[in-house]
């Protein structure tokens, strides 16, 4: 069995491989991605050219091409039997969020000993994200309503001696509320709620904001707001996530 990475492969048996698989989940608990992260460890050998010169030439002529190997990001990476036959173990990187991504570029993290006559140990990882879910999952959600005024309002005129006068200003006063939320979806903007109180709507202050953060994640946020002004006071709540 041996490992290859793009163009490259690894000798035979010539190194270990620890994968690992980590559930990535939205605010809400929904997961979306899975991140796999491959740690490679193994070591480079050659053949004994009977001299320490010529040893050393040929190991780091091999190094160097591993270097150059995993210099390059969004490869593919398998292990393949014995026969040639790609297994289980193994990432396309077309199928990925980004691509098969160089974490660790090779690393050689022991100096002692016969290092660096015949062989060389080294270390390195890479790294891939898979989605999960259809496309138009709602991965987030978040809603609050603000509300204020009524009553009356006071003013306070400044005296040229002696403290302020409060004064009523108005007996009664509007009462307002704010109505403010966000929606994550995945490859497709969530659809915002309505206003809650359509008839008392500042419409010509509504905002609706659309984002795409600045990674591969497939995310697309929606964010809302709507301003509402009654001579009554307002009843409602935020709107219910509709995540399960």
């Amino acid at each position: 069995m041996y490992l290859k990475y793009g163009n490259y492969r690894h000798d035979d048996s010539e190194c270990t491989v620890s994968i690992r698989r980590d559930a990535v989940k939205s605010e809400c608990e929904v997961v979306y991605q899975i991140r796999e992260r491959w740690e490679i460890a193994g070591r480079l050998q050659v053949i004994d050219q009977g001299a320490a010169a010529a040893n050393q030439a040929a190991l780091t002529a091999k190094i160097n091409v591993l270097k150059a190997a995993y210099a390059v990001h969004n490869q593919n990476i398998g292990f393949y039997d014995d026969a040639g036959k790609i297994t289980s173990h193994s990432i396309l990187s077309a199928a990925t969020l980004g691509g098969v991504k160089v974490m660790q570029p090779p690393s050689f993290p022991e100096g002692s000993g016969a290092e660096y006559t015949t062989f060389r140990n080294y270390s390195l990882a890479v790294e891939a994200i898979f989605p999960v879910g259809a496309m138009g999952t709602l991965l987030s959600w978040a809603e609050m309503v603000r509300m204020w005024g009524g009553g009356p309002e006071y003013g306070f005129l400044p005296c040229l001696t002696g403290p302020p006068q409060k004064q009523l200003l108005r007996q009664a006063t509007t009462y307002k509320a704010m109505q403010v939320g966000m929606a994550v979806g995945r490859l497709i903007y969530p659809v915002p709620p309505g206003p809650l109180w359509s008839s008392d709507e500042h419409i010509h202050v509504r905002e609706k904001i659309l984002e795409v953060p600045p990674d591969s994640s497939g995310q697309r946020i929606v964010r809302w707001q709507y301003q509402f002004e009654s001579i009554g006071p307002m009843q409602g709540y935020p709107t219910s996530s509709p995540i399960n």
